[in-house]
């Protein structure tokens, strides 16, 4: 009797252990034994080859709060250099066609853990006459998910400036009038304008050259102030498959990404042999 009383305490006590273990994972967003991958991201722009693709005005660009640079964090998230990416000869071939253009290509590694727990990475490329910012991030939760919302931003070149000049010489009243008929005809409803693009949280306005084009005459790459032409917003959400490479596109912006499962090498005690003094 003794011995079965025994049993059942200990199976309690080890559901009981096993119930708190599950839930502190839970909480923490990190399973006890925990997963790490390896990470690459090549974001590019591409060319609209039938022109037929408006981007729409009406969106919202917007940063995360829980937003890190991958260079330097305190996160986990370790940088790769640029020898372990695997990317490397499709990101040659499509800067060669002449259609693609490769404006963010980063590999780092980290570790698995639920959307609550997982920070944004910030995504920032600048071009004289272009910017990509924005963030996306990959999370696990039972799967592994990509989550993006990241846009490029195209200038139109210098602002335009009203000119004074003299008035034209003055038309006869049938003339005046016919040409203001035609000129009323011909107009069209202004577009709305671009939202204006925010300044990345951990990034100063001195070094944001979207908000310094779009709001100051700062001089930047020789030129002054410019007018932003087109927003392109890739603002999307996919389950990935490990070792697979994913194309997620838009006619005119695009990603490609791979996952890989990273196996941490074991933390390796010093042995006397290996000259280590007590």
């Amino acid at each position: 009797m003794k011995q079965l009383i025994s049993t059942l305490v200990f199976a309690s006590l080890s559901i009981l252990a096993n119930h708190s273990l599950a839930m502190d994972s839970q909480d923490s967003g990190v399973s006890p034994a925990q997963k790490w991958y390896q990470i690459e991201v090549l974001i590019f722009s591409q060319q609209d080859v039938f022109g037929d693709e408006v981007s729409p005005r009406d969106i919202i660009l917007a940063y995360p709060d829980n937003l890190i640079d991958l260079d330097n964090n305190n996160q986990g998230f370790i940088a790769l250099p640029d020898s372990a990416r695997k990317l490397g000869p499709d990101a040659y071939t499509m800067n060669r066609t002449g259609v693609y253009k490769v404006l963010f290509h980063k590999a780092w590694r980290q570790p698995g853990r639920a959307p609550q727990q997982t920070p944004w990475i910030m995504i920032k490329a600048e071009k004289p006459d272009s910017s990509l910012n924005g963030s996306l991030r990959i999370y696990l939760s039972n799967y592994l998910y990509l989550n993006t919302n990241f846009w490029l931003t195209r200038y139109a070149g210098l602002r335009a400036r009203a000119i004074n000049s003299a008035a034209p010489p003055a038309l006869n009243a049938e003339a005046s009038a016919e040409s203001s008929t035609l000129e009323a005809a011909s107009l069209s409803p202004e577009p709305s304008p671009w939202p204006l693009p925010p300044t990345p949280p951990s990034a100063s306005k001195s070094t944001d050259l979207a908000t310094d084009f779009a709001n100051t005459g700062a001089t930047q790459f020789g030129m002054t102030a410019r007018e932003i032409n087109e927003i392109v917003l890739l603002k999307q959400s996919s389950r990935l498959k490990l070792n697979k490479l994913y194309y997620f596109d838009h006619p005119k912006l695009g990603l490609l990404i791979r996952v890989s499962r990273y196996a941490k090498a074991p933390i390796k005690e010093p042995t006397k042999s290996e000259g280590v003094i007590e």
